[in-house]
């Protein structure tokens, strides 16, 4: 393309030029997928392998994928923090970086990309140009935002130069670099502030590259065979983590892909829960109805001792009313000894009780039974016993096939 008397001026440059194919296929890196919005278009690449155009975005297999973004649109600088700055980043940022920029700084997105103990590394891209690929990509794409200079493989005292038609991608520091076009990779590379010790230049065609480069730095060029897609291969992917999506732009949680996934799950488990509320509910009415009817039970009964009064407290009431007949420091409840006289005189069958007498004083109580047999009545004795009273059979006769006996229980 440039002709003999290109090959000639450049003869000793020529002579320092190293392939470094061995290099690269001894080198071992995860797998570096992008997805790149190139002049052509959008376009999928993989370490090692040629792109592909896509021709639908929204039908392009992105997942796992990172966005590599323009540089030619995007600004690479640092800015230097004192510690009372770095309290207050963001609030800080946009106002020391105004001057450098033409724009409104309110229509720039400003990303810091690492918390680097000296100079903050940061990127900054119009919003108008974030929003239109974010629409673009969808809101399904989760992967980060890279710059795509910050792609290309680095060392320190290395500027590495992807040549891509009529412009160059050039990464001369950890988080610098930019797009510039073939004329000015000159000045670039003399305006640097470290010396440059080695140039590392990715091309598909060799020659034409070295009228572009000072002279000087002829014996430190090294030029590999190759497009993007073979300097992935040696990218430092634990590095790749500088997302400029961050803010209002940070990515959102896929809550209608994770509701798509989950939906049948979610529906069968509020229906199960909506069944079990019904459920509930109706045990609830049962139970309610019931109680209300076991009240009105209770008071009827309380009813028949007391027929005045409010009732608060059936057995309370009850106890305290009958603990006025006994004498002082002698009171007993009594509807716990009803309770347990009662239950011992259900064991036997065919057995009613005529009357029930509780004498507070005496701590005894005289219960009058009726009975198919006297076995019967020693059944409720023996019954008596067992929980504790002494049962005594004070009288009993015979009338009509029936038993009549009277029991003195002491309850101490």
């Amino acid at each position: 393309m440039m002709g003999a008397e290109m090959m000639q001026s450049h003869g000793g440059l020529m002579g320092s030029v190293k392939t470094d194919n061995a290099r690269r296929a001894g080198a071992h890196t995860e797998n570096v997928a992008i997805v790149r919005l190139a002049p052509s278009g959008w376009q999928i690449l993989d370490a090692g392998q040629a792109a592909t155009p896509i021709q639908d975005l929204k039908a392009a297999p992105l997942q796992g994928r990172i966005f590599a973004v323009p540089c030619d649109q995007l600004r690479l600088l640092t800015v230097e923090l004192d510690a009372a700055e770095r309290k207050h980043i963001r609030k800080v940022l946009p106002f020391r970086i105004e001057e450098d920029f033409v724009d409104e700084i309110d229509s720039l997105h400003v990303a810091v990309l690492s918390l680097h103990p000296r100079a903050l590394p940061v990127a900054v891209v119009a919003r108008d140009l974030l929003a239109d690929w974010q629409a673009q990509l969808g809101e399904s794409f989760e992967g980060p935002w890279v710059p795509e200079v910050l792609l290309l493989p680095w060392r320190a005292g290395e500027v590495c130069i992807l040549l891509e038609s009529d412009s160059a991608l050039v990464r001369f520091g950890e988080w610098a670099g930019a797009r510039v076009e073939l004329e000015l990779l000159n000045v670039l590379l003399l305006a640097q502030a470290e010396p440059v010790q080695k140039l590392v230049i990715y091309t598909l065609e060799a020659h034409p590259v070295l009228s572009w480069l000072p002279e000087a730095m002829g014996d430190r060029v090294e030029i590999r065979k190759g497009d993007f897609s073979d300097a992935l291969r040696l990218s430092d992917t634990a590095k790749l983590t500088a997302d400029i999506r961050q803010g209002e732009f940070a990515p959102q949680l896929p809550l209608a892909r994770w509701w798509n996934q989950w939906r049948q799950v979610a529906i069968a488990a509020g229906l199960a829960i909506g069944l079990q509320v019904v459920t509930d509910v109706m045990a609830y009415q049962r139970l309610k109805a019931e109680n209300l009817q076991l009240r009105a039970a209770i008071q009827a009964s309380y009813r028949q001792a007391n027929p005045r009064g409010a009732v608060v407290d059936v057995e309370k009431q009850l106890d305290r009313q009958l603990a006025e007949y006994a004498p002082a420091g002698q009171a007993k409840p009594f509807t716990p000894v009803l309770a347990g006289i009662t239950s011992a005189i259900a064991t036997a069958a065919d057995i009613s009780i005529a009357s029930l007498v509780f004498n507070a004083a005496n701590d005894e109580v005289r219960v009058d039974i009726s009975a198919d047999d006297y076995s019967a009545v020693e059944k409720v004795r023996a019954a008596l016993e067992s929980k504790g009273y002494r049962a005594t059979l004070e009288t009993s006769s015979s009338r009509n096939d029936r038993i009549s006996a009277r029991l003195r229980i002491a309850l101490s």
